[in-house]
């Protein structure tokens, strides 16, 4: 599902994040190679990646977000390119209101940020987590944060 994501023509992510594979039966597949690590000899494989806790993208990303909930649409637009030109994709071309613009910013948050922690977060701000995880429709909201603890 998230690769369907990678709809953009000439999006860099995607040859960067997936790696298609063709297996002995003449099966194809794909793996994420987003965080695949350094091979450090035969058949063995060392994982360094840090996992970043924010990084210019996310930041960028939620300028925009903050931006549209304000109403300043046309500069949330502005922030939103900027990530989408630096993926290689073409300017956002959608109508600039913010119901289009969220829906802009929260798939780009999810061709960006992908497999860093940042996607339920992202669902529940936005109030999309019935719409997108289909094992919570129809599941009250209450239940999608964690709760705070009575100490």
């Amino acid at each position: 599902k998230f690769r369907t994501y990678f709809d953009e023509e000439d999006d860099t992510r995607e040859d960067f994040y997936f790696h298609d594979i063709t297996f002995s039966d003449n099966t194809t597949s794909h793996v994420f190679n987003k965080f695949i690590g350094s091979e450090t000899g035969p058949g063995t494989r060392e994982f360094t990646d840090d996992v970043k806790i924010y990084r210019l993208a996310d930041l960028v990303l939620l300028k925009a977000e903050i931006l549209n909930a304000k109403g300043d649409t046309p500069l949330a637009v502005i922030e939103l390119d900027k990530i989408r030109s630096r993926a290689g994709i073409v300017d956002y071309s959608g109508e600039v209101n913010v119901v289009d613009v969220d829906a802009a910013i929260l798939k780009e948050r999810a061709r960006e940020l992908g497999f860093e922690g940042k996607r339920w977060f992202d669902l529940i701000r936005f109030d999309k987590v019935s719409e997108f995880v289909d094992n919570m429709k129809g599941v009250d909201s209450h239940f999608f944060l964690w709760p705070i603890s009575a100490n």
